[in-house]
């Protein structure tokens, strides 16, 4: 009876060694895969640089001379001239049917965003439109980053900024 109790609680301590060993080492798959791609040299100046997700900004009413204002940006580009750094660990790979994605943070340096569409909205008793644009420099700033990898070989990105640790 002892024996087998030994054996059962064995049994359990080595699925969970196992358990954890190849949690382990598809992280630092994930994180190796991440560092060669940040390693790559940029792309060449002919290439389309990555598109940036649409953001809303909302200013509440102040006072009766401030209006509410409303402005969104879209058709962003995030253009080539900073660099990129790994923070902490990544997620993945995780496969899905049909695909693998890895999820990581990343800290961007020097870039600059360009959202070439958008429009602004006064909340005056007539709501006021017009065009929006913006060109604005990145200091400091991370962003959640996703790679997929689909049966056809099409690699998908996605950009996402990480609000609470921007600067």
């Amino acid at each position: 009876v002892t024996v087998g109790r030994f054996a059962r609680k064995m049994w359990r301590i080595l699925v969970f060694c196992c358990f954890v060993a190849c949690t382990a080492s598809e992280t630092s798959v994930s994180n190796l895969y991440m560092d060669t791609l940040l390693k790559i040299d940029k792309p060449p100046r002919n290439r389309d640089s990555p598109e940036v997700p649409e953001f809303n900004v909302t200013v509440g009413e102040l006072g009766v001379a401030n209006p509410k204002l409303s402005v969104t940006f879209r058709d962003g580009v995030l253009l080539n001239s900073g660099t990129f750094e790994r923070r902490g660990d990544c997620e993945g790979p995780v496969r899905l049917v049909g695909s693998a994605y890895i999820k990581c943070t990343v800290l961007l340096r020097g870039f600059q965003v360009l959202y070439r569409g958008g429009e602004y909205l006064y909340h005056f008793g007539t709501p006021i439109r017009g065009p929006a644009s913006l060109d604005a420099d990145i200091l400091d700033t991370m962003a959640k980053v996703e790679f997929r990898h689909f049966k056809e070989g099409l690699l998908w990105q996605a950009l996402r900024e990480h609000p609470a640790e921007s600067t």
